[in-house]
């Protein structure tokens, strides 16, 4: 990208033909010598017609020997110089829970590509995360100046940001257990509204208690006492308070139990010199087993023919309750 005051005003063929010649050399490992599409005399046409600004393309092809007939694309953007104009922004109010913004998505006309502040001190990259302050007013204020390409001058404007404490609602869940194991947990509506708030209280950080459910907890009965899991239990947890609310989701997946079936393999025939094989891809009964060989574990199921000497091994699979369900 250029700026219009680094550029000629009526710039010749051939200087249009050096500066895109200098772009090769310096950005590619091709020769000079090609040829350009459209040529430098087209560009020079189109330079006049577009007064000297927008995109200017061009294919560069070159004979390279060995390797063939190589072409490339070369871009060159030029673009006008601008007075530095911050335009405007509204007063924004954050909750603490709320998730990071970028700043410049609420500029309001003015030129892209300043940067942000609070009390002299850079917003990195212009986001705002509120999870980050404290509680309070924050005056952010937006700069735009030569440091941004193809400004003149210097110019700002400041808005802002009220950051008020938000409830936590908790993280998202998705759990998974098997049958048997959560029966004792949800199996009536008691011990059900017992077992949605441990998972709540059970979290890193402290979970606001005043809130509710987006279901009600007799349905997490309901949905166990059907027997029907072909589906998640979903529901969620909301919370607020008088500026902020938050809400999480909690997802339970419930297994049945299957009974242990290691299933049947066929013999196999390896070279020494063949590649890796998972045989976990064979397994047609449970998932999840061991495999040994003569007692030693073949670690994550991969069979290394090229670890063993010429020979028959029996590899056995094996499934257990130490597997989940």
């Amino acid at each position: 990208v250029l700026c219009e005051d680094e550029v000629l005003e009526s710039p010749t063929e051939a200087q249009i033909r050096s500066f895109f010649t200098n772009l090769v050399s310096n950005n590619t490992s091709l020769d000079t010598g090609g040829s350009f599409t459209p040529t430098p005399a087209e560009i020079q046409t189109q330079f006049e017609d577009q007064n000297g600004l927008g995109v200017f393309e061009t294919e560069y092809t070159v004979d390279t020997g060995d390797c063939g007939i190589v072409s490339v694309m070369l871009t060159a953007e030029i673009t006008p110089v601008q007075q530095a104009d911050a335009g405007d922004f509204s007063d924004l109010e954050l909750c603490s829970t709320d998730d990071e913004i970028q700043l410049s998505e609420g500029q309001i006309e003015g030129i892209e590509g300043g940067f942000f502040t609070i009390d002299g001190e850079v917003i990195e990259e212009g986001n705002f995360n509120p999870a980050m302050m404290e509680e309070g007013e924050y005056e952010v204020t937006y700069t735009i100046n030569e440091e941004t390409d193809c400004i003149e001058g210097e110019d700002s404007t400041s808005f802002m940001i009220n950051v008020f404490e938000g409830p936590n609602a908790g993280n998202d869940l998705a759990l998974t257990y098997c049958e048997t194991e959560i029966e004792a947990l949800i199996a009536n509506p008691e011990e059900a509204q017992n077992f949605l708030i441990d998972l709540l209280e059970n979290q890193e950080e402290d979970v606001d208690l005043s809130g509710e459910f987006d279901v009600n907890i007799g349905e997490l009965s309901a949905y166990y006492n059907s027997g029907d899991f072909s589906e998640p239990f979903v529901t969620t947890y909301s919370v607020s308070n008088e500026n902020c609310e938050d809400s999480s989701e909690i997802s339970i997946t419930i297994n049945e139990v299957e009974e242990a079936n290691a299933g049947e393999f066929e013999n196999y025939t390896f070279c020494t010199t063949d590649e890796d094989v998972n045989l976990n891809n064979e397994v047609t009964g449970t998932q999840g087993g061991l495999f040994t060989v003569d007692g030693e574990l073949i670690e994550s199921g991969i069979f290394s023919p090229s670890d063993f000497e010429a020979g028959s091994y029996t590899i056995t699979y094996t499934v257990n309750e130490s597997i989940d369900c």
